[in-house]
């Protein structure tokens, strides 16, 4: 489900002119094999999305795409956007006055993930393999389940890339991490852990 967070960020970001479509067209397409398997916005679609797929546990790291495209967004231009990403679902059904839900970009979502496991399957080592992911994970302390870039592989593998919290985030983004989306995360993760035993 991250990977639906991707894509709506992705589409945020072009639609407002954030981001150059030349930017867009050297990271896609046949190029895409070209980028090394790493955790950089640039293997992730354009864009990384860590945390979780709830409100405020959904973390885009526009600072992070912006400097890869050689670029800067303000922090004027990067908060609102942000929140505009967490609650992208509830803008789509409102836009359909509550008569479906965002199905298309799910589906779009679910078909750019799908090339992302087989091309993994298949023995791909770049970012072909490569997708922000909610999988179980120890990149995070004290959380056992957490969204970030990870790499596919043979077998069905999953591999969590390195990731440095520190240089790649943002100061307003290391606040909502540690202020938002680990705090709720966590309860989340033992709530769900909670349920699970009971089978």
């Amino acid at each position: 489900m991250t990977l639906l967070d991707v894509v709506r960020a992705k589409k945020f970001m072009t639609v407002d002119g954030l981001i150059s479509s030349d930017y867009y067209e050297s990271i896609s397409g046949e190029a895409i094999a070209k980028l090394p398997a790493s955790a950089t916005s640039s293997s992730c679609s354009s864009i990384m999305v860590i945390g979780g797929h709830a409100g405020n546990t959904i973390l885009p790291l526009l600072h992070d795409s912006a400097k890869s495209a050689g670029t800067e967004l303000s922090s004027e231009v990067i908060e609102p956007l942000d929140v505009r990403i967490q609650n992208a679902g509830t803008e789509v059904v409102d836009a359909k006055e509550g008569k479906g839900s965002a199905t298309h970009s799910m589906a779009h979502a679910a078909a750019v993930f799908s090339r992302r496991v087989i091309a993994g399957l298949d023995g791909a080592d770049n970012a072909q393999s490569v997708c922000c992911s909610y999988v179980k994970s120890s990149l995070i302390p004290g959380l056992d389940f957490f969204a970030s870039p990870v790499k596919f592989g043979p077998g069905g593998s999953v591999e969590v890339l390195p990731l440095d919290i520190e240089s790649t985030l943002s100061e307003y983004e290391k606040k909502r991490l540690n202020e938002d989306v680990v705090p709720q995360l966590q309860g989340e993760v033992a709530k769900g852990l909670e349920y699970i035993g009971q089978f």
